[in-house]
């Protein structure tokens, strides 16, 4: 509706979905071929609701091309047309900013995701920690954020497969847990987000 109110009624080219941000693909390791939709929706970085989940397969396949036909149909209700297609990829460098829509503070998404225990927050979540690590944003690229950081602060770390914690072949000790929740003092804004989520 911001759109429309700054003047928006047109476009003559196409809907570009921009989802490069994050790797493609959702199941890890270790996971039950049940655990999407199941546990998890399916990860994407152009995600629409809360947990990214539709009952169709091809949802689950590609969720970018399923949210951008939500996302054309929520343009075309609020009065804008568009006359091209749709692509789903990178933006070109001429792109700008129309409208920009924030999700909920990142403490609130965390306090969330411990206390509902919501895996698909923590697989988007890792996700992100590989963006803001390398530029990149997949399961991998998490996980060595993960572990960098934990030698940055002298943190044991075990064999990490997914952020949710889902994966029969994640292997963690007690005291590894002890350890990382140790140091949560250190970290003031860390330590109250974390602590506030705990059970």
């Amino acid at each position: 509706h911001r759109l429309h109110a700054s003047g928006l009624r047109s476009v003559t080219g196409r809907l570009v979905v921009d989802d490069s941000r994050y790797s493609h693909g959702t199941l890890a390791p270790g996971w039950k071929h049940s655990f999407l939709p199941g546990e998890s929706g399916a990860v994407d970085a152009f995600s629409v609701n809360n947990d990214n989940w539709r009952s169709s397969r091809p949802f689950l396949a590609n969720p970018s091309h399923a949210n951008a036909r939500l996302w054309r149909t929520a343009l075309k209700k609020a009065g804008i047309h568009i006359t091209g297609g749709t692509h789903v990829g990178p933006a070109t460098g001429s792109a700008f900013e129309l409208a920009r829509h924030a999700s909920r503070p990142l403490s609130a998404i965390v306090r969330m995701t411990l206390s509902e225990s919501i895996n698909y927050y923590a697989e988007m979540m890792l996700r992100e920690i590989g963006y803001q690590d390398s530029g990149h944003g997949s399961r991998q690229s998490g996980i060595a954020g993960i572990r960098g950081f934990a030698r940055r602060n002298g943190l044991p770390v075990g064999r990490l497969e997914d952020g949710s914690g889902l994966s029969y072949a994640n292997r963690e000790t007690p005291g590894t847990f002890v350890a990382w929740l140790a140091k949560l003092p250190s970290m003031p804004l860390t330590y109250k987000v974390v602590y506030d989520g705990l059970a």
